[in-house]
């Protein structure tokens, strides 16, 4: 699959290596970057309970994660073909309005999860001076870290090449 220019000195990828090249490299950076944001939470988890005695992580600090990670499974549940297309009306089976209306549903959870992330740690750990901030940083990051590897995974896809997605872009 790997052809040689014309003078023979460096390998040159085709067009389809190319696209299987990045699905890959972005795929492993995707899920690199999930496991970086649980990562840093569960650190923050471990060092709250071995240095800090005043600070307590109860399950509702957990929700934030769980929604983005949840919104990771939608947004990359649905196919460009799908998605693409023209127009939002209804049609004979209105499939694709529901995809794109599934896809929404799907970045607004993603992105409530950071909003909650934001909210728990300016109300837990950044309103009170007694509290140690990092588990409140690190549960941001988190969430944030998760939204960018859902992207990340989507479009490490590319959408097809056609007339009708060309529209919707």
């Amino acid at each position: 699959r790997i052809k040689r220019q014309l003078n023979g000195t460096a390998p040159m990828f085709d067009n389809n290596d190319r696209h299987e090249v990045r699905e890959t490299i972005l795929s492993y950076l995707a899920g690199v970057v999930f496991a970086g944001g649980w990562w840093l939470w569960i650190d923050a988890n471990a060092w709250i309970n071995s240095y800090d005695t005043l600070t307590n992580v109860y399950f509702s600090h957990y929700v934030p994660g769980i929604l983005s990670t949840l919104a990771v499974a939608m947004v990359n549940m649905i196919s460009w073909k799908d998605l693409g297309g023209i127009g939002w009306g209804p049609s004979k089976d209105n499939v694709q309005m529901k995809v794109r209306i599934w896809f929404f549903i799907s970045l607004v959870t993603g992105f409530s999860g950071i909003i909650a992330a934001i909210w728990m740690a300016s109300a837990y750990w950044f309103n009170d001076s007694d509290k140690v901030s990092w588990p409140g940083m690190m549960l941001i990051l988190q969430n944030v870290l998760i939204f960018i590897s859902s992207l990340l995974l989507r479009f490490s896809r590319p959408p097809p090449n056609n007339d009708d997605f060309g529209s919707f872009m």
